[in-house]
């Protein structure tokens, strides 16, 4: 069958899609501080374990400002590699309603192979 292409093609779509579109939104929804900026990171100690941090007011303002700039639509699309990842799952959703909408008006009966009909 002509079809089974686009099958194939829509699931394989949906195997790439679906984690990298859960990991995009992840990032996006919930950004954190590079690493060496996250002072509420517990680092190795685990969990259960009281971790104590300084609680001075310049240090709390330092706290809130890299959390308010982790937050930032401009540290969440970082410097360009983010908007590269939203362009190719556009692309790539856009392939995929390309491939659904083609199954779309394929036949719902399929024809059987007959080997020896010629």
């Amino acid at each position: 069958d002509a079809d089974a292409f686009f099958y194939f093609a829509g699931v394989m779509l949906l195997v790439v899609l679906l984690p990298w579109t859960f990991f995009v939104y992840r990032r996006l929804a919930d950004p954190t501080p590079p690493e060496q900026m996250d002072f509420d990171a517990r680092g190795r100690a685990p969990k259960g374990v009281v971790v104590r941090r300084c609680a001075t007011a310049a240090m709390e303002m330092r706290r809130a400002s890299n959390l308010q700039a982790a937050k930032s639509w401009r540290s969440r699309l970082g410097s360009g590699g983010m908007v590269l990842q939203l362009f190719g799952l556009l692309l790539l959703w856009g392939c995929f309603a390309a491939v659904a909408c083609r199954l779309a008006v394929t036949p719902s009966e399929l024809s059987v192979f007959d080997p020896y009909d010629i």
